[in-house]
């Protein structure tokens, strides 16, 4: 009897930082609009690509040069199946996918890039 007491007590505490958790973590979209308008306001663009399996965006860094961006929240969220087939299959042939968790990590992926030399 006890046991069950205490096993329901730890159940609802455990509820409860997830439910309080999901509110301090940005949703997906949020964090894709932020990332989207930092890479506006530094000369790049980025093409949505709604295809299932394919990343969310195909960022466009100039002189021909592209990388892809799967927008993801930080604890919760995890990729598709058909992601899981098809992010290898583009790093395979050579394609740069990021997973971006956060708008400020997709500036920073996107200007590194910009400015590497192949």
């Amino acid at each position: 009897m006890q046991a069950d007491t205490a096993r329901t007590k730890t159940r609802a505490r455990q509820r409860r930082w997830v439910k309080k958790t999901r509110r301090e973590v940005p949703l997906e979209r949020q964090i894709e609009a932020n990332t989207i308008a930092f890479l506006e306001a530094n000369g790049m663009w980025a093409e949505k690509r709604g295809l299932q399996g394919w990343p969310d965006r195909e960022v466009f860094l100039g002189n021909g040069r592209h990388i892809w961006f799967e927008f993801k929240r930080t604890k919760f969220a995890s990729k598709t199946p058909a992601q899981r087939r098809r992010i290898p299959w583009l790093e395979e042939r050579g394609e740069r996918v990021y997973v971006v968790t956060d708008a400020n990590w997709g500036l920073a992926i996107a200007l590194h890039e910009r400015s590497r030399r192949e």
